[in-house]
């Protein structure tokens, strides 16, 4: 979660220095835009693991974005994505840092989706875990009265 906010407030800065808008009014706005986000990581942290089905949607749609702004922008091949990397780092490397490790985010988003649900041993110790929960709500409950 702290990897997407600082990658979010780096795009802020960004784009505050783009449009020339106020950095507060960016900042907010961009971290409201990526409450989503935030949501979906959070609900991943449940002890069980199906919560973490939704990382697949979130990996998948940011995947999705990247690829239709790679096309809008006319780039046809991946001899012209890294042709542009490579020249807009020369240009601008903050901007292209940030964009690259926004790629990092879905990247870990993706991974992190893979091993909490497709992983048959993680799925194990997560269900292994809600029983402790409910064994340790239980027990408060028993010693409560």
């Amino acid at each position: 979660m702290i990897f997407a906010l600082s990658i979010n407030i780096a795009k802020a800065f960004w784009i505050s220095e783009v449009t020339g808008k106020a950095l507060y009014l960016v900042i907010i706005s961009v971290l409201i835009a990526s409450a989503p986000k935030l949501i979906f990581l959070l609900a991943s942290g449940h002890p069980k693991w199906k919560p973490a089905i939704s990382l697949f949607f979130l990996g998948l749609y940011e995947v999705v974005m990247y690829c239709k702004s790679i096309i809008d922008s006319g780039v046809g091949s991946l001899e012209m994505v890294i042709k542009a990397y490579v020249e807009g780092f020369s240009e601008y490397p903050l901007a292209t840092s940030v964009d690259i490790l926004s790629w990092v985010f879905t990247l870990l988003v993706l991974a992190t989706a893979i091993w909490l649900t497709l992983v048959p041993k993680n799925r194990e110790l997560s269900e292994q875990s809600e029983k402790l929960i409910l064994q340790l709500k239980e027990y408060a409950a028993t010693n409560r009265s």
